[in-house]
C-alpha cells in the first residue's frame, strides 16, 4: 500500500511560511516523492495557490486538490505543475469528465467525501473515467451498512486512495486499496 502525505493550504490569503527545500529534503528521507495537496481557497473561493504549486512542482509529483470547477480551471492546474488532478464532483460543472481527456493524458482521481452522499451509484459514470477515486472519511460512522458493498465494488474496479484516521487505516489495508492519505504533521 502507497502512502501520499497531504498539506493542507490555508482558505484565506494569508502567505504560506513553508520552506520548500527543507520540507523536500525531510519527505525524501521518508521515502516519498508525491504530496497530495489540499487547497481550502481554491475549493472554498476558487482561487487556488497555483504561485505554490509552481514552486513546488519542481520537488514533488503533485496531486493538486483546488477544486476546479471547469476545464479551464483544470488547464490552470496543469500549467501550475499538477502531476493528478482532482476533481470534486459536488464542484465540478460539467457532466463527464472527456472535456479533460481531450486536452491531457494526465490521471485524473474524483474525490468523495463520503459524508455527504448517500449512495456511490451516481457517480459511477465519473469513475469509470476515471483513474482513481480519493475517499475522505471525516466521520467514524461512514462506513454505515448501505455503503459498505459500494465501497468494496469500487476497490474492486478501480484505484482507491483512502484518507481517514489512521486508527481506521487496518480496516482500509484489509481492503486491499490502493494507498492511504495521511496529513503532512504525521511525518514532520
Amino acid at each position: 500500500m502507497k502512502y501520499v502525505p497531504v498539506l493542507f493550504l490555508p482558505s484565506d490569503d494569508q502567505k504560506i511560511s513553508l520552506n520548500a527545500i527543507d520540507l523536500k529534503n525531510h519527505m525524501e528521507k521518508e521515502g516519498f516523492t508525491d504530496l497530495y495537496v489540499i487547497d481550502e481557497l481554491g475549493i472554498k473561493k476558487n482561487k487556488p495557490h497555483y504561485k505554490f504549486y509552481q514552486r513546488f512542482s519542481t520537488l514533488f509529483d503533485l496531486w493538486v486538490d483546488t477544486g476546479p470547477r471547469d476545464i479551464g480551471d483544470v488547464v490552470d492546474d496543469i500549467f501550475s505543475g499538477t502531476k493528478i488532478i482532482i476533481i470534486r464532483l459536488d464542484l465540478w460543472t460539467e457532466n463527464s469528465l472527456k472535456s479533460i481527456r481531450e486536452v491531457t493524458d494526465h490521471e485524473i482521481y474524483v474525490a468523495i467525501d463520503l459524508n455527504s452522499i448517500s449512495s456511490l451509484y451516481e457517480s459511477r459514470l465519473f469513475f469509470d473515467e476515471a483513474d482513481g477515486v480519493v475517499l475522505f472519511v471525516t466521520d467514524n460512522n461512514t462506513l454505515r451498512f448501505k455503503l459498505e458493498s459500494d465501497i468494496n465494488q469500487l476497490i474492486k474496479d478501480t484505484s482507491v486512495y483512502v484518507f481517514d484516521m489512521e486508527k481506521n487505516e487496518h480496516i482500509w489495508s484489509s481492503k486491499d486499496i490502493k494507498g492511504f492519505l495521511r496529513d503532512i504533521n504525521h511525518y514532520l
